[in-house]
């Protein structure tokens, strides 16, 4: 007897643990995060104005947006009670009634079918998905119950009006009434609220919708939703201008066709309001869905060798810091830094060069001499604090060739550096974002913008002043050329080695624009440069963000110092300059030395130049006098290395030999290590053999006993 009542007494103990566990489940609440929108509604991305550009869909449940009673007219969630639960605000979260009709029926046919489901529980089947069963069904009704004990009647409508399927891959009344009436869910009718309602019991009668799903602006989508929309977002507006997107967009087009027999294939651009740094048209390619010619790469953020376009930040470092002026002298001649020769685009030495004329004409040699100047680590830093991170490598392996573009940056990065110039020297954050609202329409506070200065106002102010003047970029490009506008404009071209790439980047007092042109593989164009490829692309696109501005203001208003200097040397002028020219100056930083270089007896270029005076076949004092006091030797210099060629035949490994006579001319002797001395004539150059080893050079005046220069160099390989 007793063995027999064990069963009887277990199954009883069992019966009470789930009498006692049943109400303990039913009030253990649902915690907050299985509730969260967060992963349920998708994000819905728009233009300034409002228009939608894309919606993303949600990572669990497709396209839904949150729905909020206070911005539902009555009809529309009351169609959705109507046809799904009648007495939903009379239950607990199980309606007995509507369970019993459903056992009923399902007697009758003889198999089990998901009926007597309130809203609640249809919820909770929405948020813990589970196969048709009895058991399952037992485990829906207890979540219901919870549901009820966790959340209101208004939070459950709320949740299951965002999440209930509803067809196409849509969920939720505010999803369904865009993607099937092309309107907001406040806006539909009734007849329009029944027929969205309808599709909650027969979603797959929802069929196609009557517009496809909005697709604008891709790559500015893609870039919002993954770097500047808020993790809590559902609903951004952007900064973007629509109007102008099309445009930009339009202009891409054409341009790369255009350009098509010169082998470019596609381009991108980027628009920039100066005084919020709000983004207002970003395109990546000319066509997403191109996809022979990768149009789904994104060319804002792609990284290339930007060319010269780097040039402006090591003037301006240089002349913050290390004494330069738009005025000052500077020496295009062949020259060697290291093992690093640089040439000019035009393959031409330009001799003496005013700053304002080597920067606006993009000469390659006199940039290296400013980034000498500054340093490559400062320069390198400059560049970093202006917001190209993507410059992660150390100094030593850019060297002086950063400011030639050796290293890689984005179009997005030289705009959002250019809109520091433009800026008066301070450096902001871009805004991609006007304002964001989490699932619960509350707004999200934007991420905080950094902020910092790199010039003093008056230095960017010259640099921008240099950068728009046509006179100074004439000898480079020509007076008639695509970076001349009706209003004032800064603009610096820049093209990668082999035609690669090239880009034209720059402002007016308003605006910024940068536009790259090239090919996404990597494909080099057929001579195409930044004057040519990007630069008429860009001069249309800032007519076009230019439009409707009436007044363009000047590009600065910062004070400046004004003189007259002689147009060759840069120094003040004086009686005997042929050519002055107006030039400003930082306060405090105006020459105050009359011109050397023009006397009573002619032109006197001064030592360094008069070997490209020579080459040039311009007549100077010193080409007929001599220049210093003592002769020199500008290359090679002291401490240079140089490495052979395994495949060159030794008759043609030699090094140039170039070097200066001292005032009153004559001819020179010069000595390699221990070898009888040779006699150097004008113009003062030869060659000497690339033997290996250790070597000494040194320049005599004829006859001298002690050598006037010299240098030690190396050779290897």
């Amino acid at each position: 007897m007793k063995a027999r009542s064990l069963p009887s007494r277990a199954a009883g103990w069992l019966s009470l643990a789930a009498a006692l566990a049943l109400p303990c489940a039913v009030l253990w609440p649902v915690p907050r995060d299985e509730l969260s929108l967060r992963r349920a509604v998708s994000l819905r991305i728009e233009a300034r104005d409002g228009t939608l550009l894309r919606e993303l869909a949600s990572r669990d449940e497709g396209y839904a947006a949150p729905a909020h009673l206070d911005a539902l007219p009555a009809h529309v969630w009351q169609a959705f009670v109507q046809a799904e639960d009648k007495r939903f605000f009379l239950h607990p979260g199980v309606d007995p009634l509507a369970l019993f009709r459903a056992l009923r029926d399902d007697l009758k046919t003889r198999r089990f079918a998901e009926g007597g489901s309130t809203l609640t529980m249809q919820l909770a089947r929405l948020l813990r998905p589970h196969p048709r069963g009895v058991l399952s069904k037992m485990s829906e009704l207890l979540f219901a119950l919870r549901l009820e004990r966790t959340l209101g009647k208004r939070e459950i409508l709320e949740q299951y009006l965002t999440r209930v399927p509803l067809g196409a891959d849509v969920r939720g009344v505010e999803a369904a009434a865009r993607f099937y009436f092309d309107r907001p869910a406040a806006a539909l009718t009734l007849a329009q609220a029944q027929f969205i309602a309808a599709l909650a019991r027969r979603p797959a009668r929802g069929g196609v919708a009557r517009q496809q799903r909005a697709f604008a602006a891709p790559h500015f989508v893609e870039t919002v939703a993954r770097h500047a929309a808020p993790a809590e977002a559902v609903q951004v507006r952007t900064t973007l201008d629509l109007s102008l997107q099309a445009a930009v967009e339009s202009a891409l087009r054409e341009q790369v066709a255009a350009l098509g027999e010169f082998r470019v294939g596609s381009a991108a651009a980027i628009v920039l309001d100066n005084a919020s740094g709000a983004v207002l048209a970003y395109v990546g390619s000319p066509d997403w869905f191109d996809e022979e010619k990768s149009g789904r790469i994104d060319g804002v953020r792609m990284l290339r060798q930007p060319g010269s376009a780097l040039k402006p930040f090591a003037y301006a470092q240089a002349l913050a810091r290390h004494g330069l002026t738009a005025a000052t002298l500077l020496s295009d001649v062949e020259s060697h830094f290291g093992d690093f020769m640089p040439k000019n685009y035009d393959r031409r030495a330009h001799g003496p060069v005013r700053a304002r004329v080597a920067l606006a004409s993009s000469y390659n040699v006199p940039a290296v001499r400013v980034a000498e100047k500054v340093s490559a680590p400062e320069l390198l830093q400059t560049l970093r604090r202006a917001g190209f991170e993507s410059l992660t490598l150390d100094a030593d392996h850019y060297g002086l060739g950063l400011v030639l573009g050796d290293g890689e940056v984005s179009l997005l990065e030289l705009a959002r550096g250019y809109l520091a110039l433009a800026h008066g020297g301070l450096y902001r954050d871009l805004r991609f974002v006007e304002e964001a609202r989490d699932a619960q329409g509350r707004a999200l506070s934007p991420a905080p913008s950094r902020e910092r200065r790199l010039f003093q106002p008056a230095t960017a102010a010259l640099v921008a002043d240099m950068l728009a003047d046509p006179a100074a970029r004439a000898p480079a490009f020509g007076l008639d050329n695509a970076l001349r506008f009706p209003f004032p404009a800064a603009a610096k071209t820049g093209t990668s080695r082999a035609f690669t790439d090239n880009w034209t980047v720059g402002f007016t007092h308003e605006r910024t624009v940068a536009v790259w042109v090239g090919n996404m593989s990597g494909e080099t164009m057929r001579h195409v440069s930044g004057i040519t490829g990007a630069a008429p692309l860009f001069h249309r696109i800032l007519a076009l963000a230019m439009a409707g501005i009436e007044k363009p203001a000047p590009l600065s208003t910062a004070p400046f110092d004004e003189r007259e200097i002689c147009a060759l040397s840069g120094e003040l002028a004086s009686a005997h300059c042929p050519a002055t020219v107006h030039e400003k100056f930082v306060p405090g930083t105006a020459p105050q030395a009359r011109c050397a270089m023009h006397g009573t007896f002619g032109l006197d270029l001064g030592s360094r130049f008069y070997d490209w005076a020579a080459h040039e076949g311009v007549r100077t004092l010193s080409s007929a006098a001599g220049g210093g006091a003592h002769a020199e030797l500008a290359f090679p210099r002291d401490g240079d290395f140089f490495l052979r060629s395994r495949d060159l035949p030794d008759e043609v490994q030699t090094i140039p030999v170039r070097a200066l006579s001292p005032r009153g001319g004559g001819p020179l002797e010069l000595q390699l290590d221990e070898s009888p001395r040779t006699e150097l004539r004008a113009p003062f150059s030869t060659r000497i053999p690339a033997t290996h080893g250790k070597h000494l050079l040194r320049i005599f005046r004829l006859g001298a006993a002690k050598a006037d220069a010299s240098a030690s160099f190396t050779v290897d390989g």
